[in-house]
């Protein structure tokens, strides 16, 4: 024993049973007085070294803490009385500075977070949440406090925070919630699946505080914090009772970790490692823990460490790879570009549309996709506005490999870093050249369905006229001698009206929406038919040629869409000659083509009707006849045309089993030849055999509003023979039919009246006397033809203007039957 007197006094004390040694002694700042035996004092001291120990252990532990840990008093100002160098560190004041400030220095009171601590924390004497601090600069960040209240040996309230700045977690959650919505953003369209990732990417962002444990030599739990006990489903009694870090991990990992226990307890240094974790439940989940040595007089006495769950984490893994997944398997080009325009990925699709492979388009410039489709100031714009940190989003034709181009929808979006700074730019490409030509073929519809309807509303009205100018020329033609320049002017007036029906006739064939059955079909009559419209739309400075070899030629096909193709081919010609006038020949003749010679490779052998087209216009470059079928390619200004025209006359050659090729040189004209299969050597059908007009005896009730043509009627009736009663009424018509229905033998009635059509009026008739034969006639109606009229009992269909033999015959006819 030591005669020290400074804090310690010994007295020693006899009695007949024992010697006790009496002391007296204060201990950092608390004063307690004992009795002792010598055994006693024995035990005491080892008890005060296992003491000294622990206070080291859990010193060591708070001052390597990852967490700031404040020792305050949390009554009045809330005095820090005690940190360790991590408070230090995060709070950004030394510690001798931070030791006595009061809780305004550090906490930052705006947030109403700090009354909700205090409050909650005396009302439950602890707290758990995030709050906002002020570090000495003044910035203000949040972090995730846990504080508990206590009291001291002396009976003074005490206050412990651990502080764990999640500046950075927030950070990364605001980066991932970015990257998640910018992403989604751009395949949302094309995946439902998408949506599901959003929510799992927000659970992503929930992320985990980490766990702490300590383990002797053995591998049993010494200690762990709540949030590990709460993670692996264990109570603290059952932690009590003794766990093993062999108990946290599955039984496939329990050899792994021993052996890195081992080196641990060698002095190796470990950076941590991955396992599969094992909760209470029998739940596995993936961990990743990293522990340093324990040492106690220099000896290993065991571990200390933390856990991190990486479920979340690898649940993000995931997401990503199915995103990237997603990505790679939508149609739509995605792509990123550096801000220099340096191509850092594009998917399968982009590669499907470009033609490209990855790595020829993978660190070259964006302009490997740029063409002479737009102007400068185009890309000047689109440059302008991504430049300016916004989303540009149009429609661009991109540049293939092969030097082709198509039409795409685009949307280019800048990605952003933390801070703001555009890092790289996403770009979403949508081929639309698909969507632009059904677009194409619908106006084109449109325009088809407009000139049938202005066809239709002016071939009633003209067919009237031409039928009053082609009746009396045949009135007058009677009463002129043949032979004579009467005669002969007579028949030109009433040829010129044929060929005006003929043209309307045609403009009703051309512009029907009705798809026509392929049928045998001869190639001259189409260009014949054709020529009559070109001639009223080609100016006159174009003479029009026609040189055809052989007439005979039949091929199988579609009227209408064999006289689109002329009529393309021959407007494309036109256009050529426009300026200085020219030349168009429009040639057709037999050839025999044999497979694999100069001509297109899947042209089968055999022989075809060859139509040529030539013009003597401009020419052009080897370079746009090679492009001349490509959509949407032109050489024509804005406006004059969509550069679809020869591409629908491809594609319509081609659905007819043809070619169509072109020759061309700048300056020399150009020369289209198109071949389609030769179907036959059908026979012409024989000219018309001259008959006479037949002539006949027989009551006619002829109805037309037109005043002209009733004159026209009942003449031409009354020369051949017939005893005509007229009527400009249907509603009169009808009633003078219903006063004798046997009164009249034939009617002949106009389709277009007021009150009645000739249809219903023709409906009423047959119901007062069904075998009245019917003739109806009409310069045009959308509610009548040849087969509607036979289903309604009519006995015949006529189209104005009908010439004196058309009618005669047709009345014949009708009386015969």
């Amino acid at each position: 024993m030591s005669g020290k007197k400074s804090h310690k006094d010994e007295y020693n004390i006899s009695s007949s049973q024992k010697k006790f040694v009496g002391n007296a002694r204060e201990s950092r700042g608390r004063v307690c007085s004992e009795w002792l035996s010598e055994p006693e004092e024995q035990g005491c001291a080892q008890a005060r070294r296992a003491l000294i120990e622990s206070e080291e252990r859990y010193r060591n532990l708070v001052e390597n803490s990852l967490d700031g840990i404040l020792l305050t008093a949390p009554e009045g100002e809330g005095k820090v009385l005690a940190a360790n160098p991590q408070a230090s560190k995060i709070l950004g004041w030394p510690e001798e500075e931070l030791i006595g400030s009061p809780r305004a220095v550090t906490f930052n009171m705006d947030d109403p977070s700090i009354k909700k601590m205090i409050e909650e924390r005396v009302r439950t004497g602890h707290y758990r949440g995030e709050v906002t601090f002020k570090r000495k600069d003044g910035t203000i960040f949040s972090a995730e406090v846990s504080t508990t209240l206590f009291k001291d040996s002396a009976g003074n309230s005490r206050a412990v925070l651990a502080i764990r700045d999640i500046t950075e977690r927030k950070r990364i959650e605001e980066e991932l919630h970015r990257v998640h919505n910018e992403l989604e953003r751009r395949v949302q369209e094309r995946t439902t699946e998408l949506e599901e990732s959003r929510k799992r990417y927000r659970d992503l962002a929930e992320l985990l505080p980490e766990m702490v444990f300590e383990a002797d030599t053995m591998g049993r739990f010494t200690y762990a914090n709540r949030q590990a006990l709460e993670t692996f489903g264990y109570t603290t009694e059952e932690f009590e009772k003794g766990i093993y870090h062999c108990d946290m991990v599955a039984p496939r990992e329990r050899a792994r970790v021993l052996k890195n226990g081992v080196r641990i307890l060698r002095g190796e240094r470990r950076e941590g490692d991955e396992y599969v974790g094992l909760k209470k439940d029998g739940t596995e989940f993936p961990i990743f823990i990293r522990a340093t040595l324990i040492e106690k007089q220099g000896k290993p006495a065991g571990f200390r460490g933390v856990v991190k769950d990486l479920t979340e984490s690898r649940k993000a893994e995931e997401e990503f790879r199915r995103l990237a997944i997603a990505v790679e398997a939508v149609a739509e080009g995605v792509g990123i570009f550096a801000t220099d325009g340096t191509i850092l990925y594009v998917n399968p699709g982009y590669l499907r549309m470009t033609g490209y492979e990855k790595r020829e388009l993978v660190g070259r410039n964006v302009n490997v996709f740029r063409n002479d489709y737009h102007s400068d100031r185009f890309y000047h714009s689109i440059l302008q506005t991504v430049l300016s940190g916004e989303t540009w989003a149009g429609r661009v034709a991109i540049t293939r490999k092969d030097g082709s181009f198509f039409e795409n929808d685009i949307t280019i979006s800048p990605v952003r870093d933390s801070s703001g700074v555009v890092m790289n730019y996403a770009v979403v490409a949508r081929d639309v050249t698909e969507k632009l030509r059904l677009e194409e073929q619908l106006r084109q519809a449109q325009k088809m369905e407009a000139l049938g309807t202005l066809a239709g509303g002016i071939a009633h009205d003209f067919n009237n006229i031409l039928a009053a100018i082609i009746g009396f020329a045949e009135l007058l033609q009677d009463r002129a001698r043949k032979d004579t320049e009467e005669q002969r002017s007579l028949q030109s007036i009433v040829d010129a009206g044929l060929r005006g029906r003929d043209l309307v006739r045609q403009m009703l064939t051309f512009s029907r929406k009705v798809k026509q059955e392929r049928k045998p079909l001869q190639l001259a009559d189409i260009i014949r038919e054709t020529t009559g419209l070109l001639r009223a739309s080609i100016p006159s400075t174009i003479d029009i040629r026609l040189e055809a070899e052989n007439e005979g030629g039949y091929v199988m096909g579609d009227a209408v869409q064999l006289q689109q193709v002329l009529m393309n081919l021959c407007t494309n010609a036109a256009h050529a000659m426009q300026e200085r006038g020219g030349i168009l020949t429009i040639g057709l003749k037999h050839v025999r083509v044999d497979r694999g010679e100069w001509l297109d490779s899947e042209l089968n052998s055999g022989r075809y009707m060859k139509l040529s087209v030539t013009d003597t216009g401009h020419g052009m470059t080897k370079h746009i006849a090679e492009r001349i079928f490509d959509p949407f390619f032109t050489t024509k200004k804005t406006g004059e045309g969509t550069g679809l025209g020869l591409s629908v006359v491809h594609g319509i050659v081609k659905s007819h089993n043809g070619a169509i090729t072109v020759e061309s040189r700048p300056g020399k004209g150009s020369i289209f030849n198109v071949y389609f299969p030769l179907f036959q050597a059908v026979p012409p059908e024989q000219g018309e055999i001259r008959e006479e007009v037949p002539r006949g005896r027989a009551n006619v009730l002829l109805i037309d509003d037109e005043e002209s043509l009733i004159k026209v009627g009942r003449n031409m009736l009354e020369r051949l023979g017939y005893s005509v009663t007229a009527s400009r009424s249907s509603a009169q018509a009808l009633s003078l039919f219903a006063s004798n229905p046997r009164a009249f033998d034939v009617v002949i009635t106009d389709q277009t009246m007021p009150d009645l059509t000739g249809l219903d009026l023709a409906t009423r008739f047959i119901a007062l006397r069904p075998d009245i034969p019917i003739v109806l006639v009409t310069g045009f109606s959308h509610l009548v033809d040849s087969e509607k009229a036979k289903a309604a009992g009519i006995k015949a269909f006529l189209m104005k203007p009908v010439t004196r033999g058309e009618m005669a015959r047709t009345v014949s006819e009708v009386l015969e039957r």
